[in-house]
């Protein structure tokens, strides 16, 4: 706990006050609820943007983590529900008001239901951000939900790539994304894929 503070204290000072700064804990306090609060408490000062998957996700501890958080006046975001794999799941979460970001997977959830529980938590206020890793489809994908859904405002970049595809018509400027006019996902199969492959694994062979 006290090593993530400082690291959290760290980057605020090294980055300064002009960045957003979300943090996941991976669920790392799931059996140190107190920590947890403490953590929070002091790192609110020092503006964390949300604080991502701090627990599993249950009703039970986010209830009473919404509730701690109230009565310390803590005004830090929750965000959570990267393993939640039927948004119709988040309803309980949206009408007791317990996250302000939800975080379905949209290789898990899909485009279409990724859209659907946006709508879901606009009702409510909330924002719905894809959860993304290791896809750069599944980036692209979430920017263009992005265009579709107000409530969508960031796409989880990781900067993964495959040289499969053609994805030149994205373009990522003063740190916004400006999706292409082209049909479908705004791609096409890189006409040199096989080129590159052949090299990359002579590459690793050699």
């Amino acid at each position: 706990m006290k090593r993530d503070i400082e690291a959290f204290k760290a980057v605020r000072e090294a980055v300064g006050y002009n960045f957003n700064i979300m943090a996941d804990a991976n669920d790392g306090y799931e059996q140190n609820f107190d920590w947890a609060v403490r953590m929070l408490r002091e790192c609110a000062p020092y503006e964390m943007y949300w604080m991502e998957e701090i627990f599993p996700e249950t009703t039970k501890i986010y209830r009473r983590l919404h509730t701690v958080l109230n009565q310390s006046n803590v005004k830090i975001p929750i965000a959570e529900g990267e393993d939640v794999r039927d948004v119709d799941q988040f309803q309980s979460y949206l009408e007791e008001e317990l996250f302000n970001f939800i975080q379905p997977d949209m290789r898990t959830v899909g485009f279409s239901n990724i859209l659907r529980g946006a709508k879901m938590a606009g009702e409510h206020g909330v924002s719905l951000i894809p959860h993304n890793w290791a896809s750069e489809i599944g980036k692209l994908m979430s920017i263009l939900c992005a265009v579709i859904q107000k409530n969508i405002t960031f796409a989880e970049d990781d900067r993964y790539h495959t040289l499969a595809i053609d994805a030149s018509g994205y373009l990522f400027r003063d740190g916004q994304w400006t999706a292409p006019d082209r049909p479908g996902w705004g791609i096409r199969l890189n006409d040199h894929y096989d080129y590159f492959q052949r090299n990359n694994e002579e590459a690793v062979i050699s």
